[in-house]
């Protein structure tokens, strides 16, 4: 089973998630952990961990490269039995989001490049694209 986990600061991915079951409907293999300020950040990644035990296919969507969420999922990439079935992505928008959720039935490899082409595409400058 393929599964989506969506880390941010703040309310950030459960708003995202939220969002995307508003368009969407209900999706099952998407979760959401949230970083309150001032939360303990090793409670932070055993909330991580707890996801990743299940030994699914996880693509993880963060919301900042270098970020504290972006870190605590970059250390837990390090261990060989998770970087096998485990690939992460920053940058999460509901462009991304959307089209990584329209397309749960590919593979991690090719989830990965979906959420990412479908992230920068989702940035749009309406004059440039009026002109064009």
């Amino acid at each position: 089973m393929m599964k989506i986990l969506l880390l941010s600061h703040g309310n950030f991915a459960k708003e995202c998630y939220l969002t995307c079951q508003m368009i969407m409907g209900s999706i099952e293999s998407v979760s959401y952990i949230t970083l309150s300020y001032g939360q303990d950040l090793e409670l932070y990644q055993c909330q991580i961990e707890e996801q990743l035990a299940s030994n699914d296919q996880t693509l993880i969507l963060c919301d900042l490269f270098g970020g504290s969420p972006f870190m605590i999922a970059s250390k837990l990439l390090a261990k060989p039995d998770i970087s096998e079935r485990v690939e992460l992505v920053t940058g999460l928008n509901m462009a991304m989001l959307l089209e990584v959720c329209s397309n749960l039935d590919e593979n991690l490899a090719k989830l990965k490049e979906i959420a990412i082409k479908a992230g920068k595409n989702g940035i749009v400058d309406l004059k440039e694209k009026l002109n064009s």
